[in-house]
């Protein structure tokens, strides 16, 4: 439903300020049980005292789809992080201990589109979803935009949100 009321020009990000690490212990909260459950260790790092403006409800929406696809995929651990970067963004990252992500749903490229590529088993529609979520943050010309890689957790993968 977001994503239509997106694509169809009806849905405006609520932005506001937020304290990072705050939203990072939730989605810790929010996915302990279920991690558990698996034996699969969840930690956080955050830079203390940061606050950033964005929208609540979607950035938790992509972290907590983050974690959901790590926790089919790591061995046993899972990482998330929040800093802000040298460029002024704010990286969340969700990163993983399995075999990382499959050549097709790599991106590092920010103007690249990252998400689907139902060759591959998973449709990546969750990375979709994540760069049009982080593409409806903007500030100061600048958009949000998302990446992946494999240099998580002992070479797993490593989903990152950025945040201007």
């Amino acid at each position: 439903l977001v994503l239509y009321r997106i694509g169809a020009g009806q849905y405006a990000p609520d932005l506001a300020e937020h304290d990072v690490e705050e939203v990072l212990e939730e989605c810790v909260l929010e996915n302990q049980g279920l991690l558990a459950a698996k034996g699969i260790e969840i930690e956080m790092d955050a830079e203390p005292g940061l606050d950033w403006f964005f929208d609540r409800a979607l950035v938790a929406s992509v972290l907590n789809s983050m974690v959901n696809n790590a926790y089919k995929y790591t061995r046993d651990r899972i990482r998330l992080s929040a800093e802000r970067t040298g460029e002024g963004f704010l990286c969340l990252a969700v990163a993983e201990n399995g075999g990382g992500y499959p050549p097709a749903l790599l991106c590092s490229d920010p103007a690249a589109p990252c998400g689907i590529d139902a060759a591959q088993g998973g449709t990546g529609l969750g990375l979709y979803f994540a760069a049009t979520i982080a593409a409806l943050h903007r500030h100061r010309g600048r958009s949000g935009y998302v990446t992946t890689s494999n240099d998580g957790i002992d070479g797993g993968g490593c989903f990152r949100l950025f945040l201007p």
